[in-house]
């Protein structure tokens, strides 16, 4: 017999205990990651007429009507063809949501199910919870030179400066 409920218990620093209990929201929730069909703003929305688009309706600000397999493979289908092989065979995934159990196996069997041709290959970032910022910390550390406007630089040319720095 399947247990859905299950309780989580976490230590504040006030010393209090919080419990949290839950039930088959624990499933259903990540779910919504590859069926976001399941979510049920999405079918009782008014302005739901384009599939595949962000869409707002009554009781949440918005709601994303795209799976993460499908979005991943629509991303591959922007790029350079003869890069496609490639790329779908290197999915790398960070941040909160790969530490959910199973996340990995879950995603390949959804992207090469829907891609049998291909060979699919699907990685977690180790540290990946600060991954993202990481590596946008190290973009930015590249365009320091070439598009950071210092004070100094501004108060010399005056707003020109962002049309030749940035454009």
């Amino acid at each position: 017999m399947l247990f859905l409920r299950a309780s989580y218990a976490q230590q504040l620093p006030s010393g209090r205990t919080l419990t949290l209990e839950y039930d088959i929201e624990r499933f259903v929730c990540p779910e919504l990651l590859w069926n976001p069909s399941l979510d049920p703003g999405i079918q009782t929305s008014t302005l739901n007429k384009h599939p595949g688009h962000w869409t707002m309706y009554p009781h949440a600000d918005c709601a994303c009507e795209t799976s993460l397999q499908a979005a991943i493979l629509k991303s591959l289908s922007l790029c350079d063809p003869f890069l496609q092989e490639d790329l779908i065979a290197r999915v790398v995934c960070c941040g909160v949501l790969t530490s959910l159990p199973g996340f990995k196996e879950r995603l390949y069997r959804e992207v090469q199910k829907s891609t049998p041709q291909h060979v699919v290959g699907v990685e977690i970032l180790p540290k990946s919870l600060h991954a993202a910022f990481t590596g946008a910390t190290m973009y930015a550390q590249g365009l320091r030179e070439s598009v950071w406007i210092s004070r100094d630089d501004y108060d010399r040319h005056g707003p020109a400066i962002v049309h030749s720095k940035c454009f």
